[in-house]
């Protein structure tokens, strides 16, 4: 299909943009060109087919382009939001290094030992809670597994 004189044909111009030009053009076209002040051939001219044909162009043409123009704003916007975020394999790398220094800090402290010994004791009272209750010994254990894994996926 040719275009109008200087537009390139665009891929991927969204249909309902397309659609929307459209019926802009068409209405606009008609107010202007059907106006009583007018010759009853201009009138003509708004319903012919090379008329048609090139509204049909020009609205793909600039639905695509406006498309392209938008997409291509977003991505800078994204663009420039990643470098100003800065090197984002050097803050994983650093939020590595401060969660390690964390780790590193509670398995030095003197009551870590005392609280695991307090939390296995509580585990292993609530199944024995369990299994007092008539839960099956690996029933119980299942329970308590969902529990845990639970707290720690909120």
């Amino acid at each position: 299909m040719p275009n109008p004189k200087g537009t390139r044909p665009t891929a991927g111009a969204p249909p309902k943009i397309v659609s929307s030009i459209k019926i802009k053009l068409e209405e606009d076209l008609k107010k202007r060109l059907k106006a009583p002040s007018l010759s009853p051939e201009m009138s003509k001219i708004v319903d012919s087919p090379e008329m048609s044909k090139i509204i049909d162009e020009t609205a793909t043409t600039v639905a695509g382009t406006l498309t392209k123009q938008y997409v291509t704003k977003k991505a800078l916007q994204v663009g420039k939001e990643l470098f100003r975020d800065g090197d984002h394999a050097k803050a994983i790398g650093d939020r590595l290094s401060s969660a390690l220094k964390g780790v590193q800090l509670v398995s030095q402290s003197a009551d870590l030992k005392k609280m695991l010994e307090e939390n296995a004791k509580m585990l292993f009272a609530k199944k024995k809670a369990l299994v007092d209750a008539g839960f099956a010994d690996t029933e119980a254990f299942q329970l308590i597994l969902a529990e845990v894994t639970a707290k720690k996926s909120k």
